[in-house]
């Protein structure tokens, strides 16, 4: 996540990153992990970016997302 970036993208990312930690155990314990060196808004920031890399590589593979995985 840069600072060149689409907005609606990210702002779509970032509500997705808050459903994915209210619904992944293994997402809400990154973001707890998280919480503890970075405010609230950087961590969410950040697992926005950790599931960007999963939306990627359930296209690239076409496995379905799976959740409580740990990668």
């Amino acid at each position: 996540m840069t600072y060149r970036h689409h907005q609606g993208l990210r702002s779509s990312l970032i509500e997705c990153a808050w459903t994915t930690v209210q619904r992944d155990p293994v997402m809400l314990n990154r973001y707890e992990e998280l919480l503890q060196r970075h405010t609230g808004k950087r961590a969410i920031v950040i697992i926005a970016r950790k599931l960007l890399s999963r939306i990627y590589h359930v296209l690239k593979t076409g496995e379905p997302y799976q959740i409580g995985y740990s990668t």
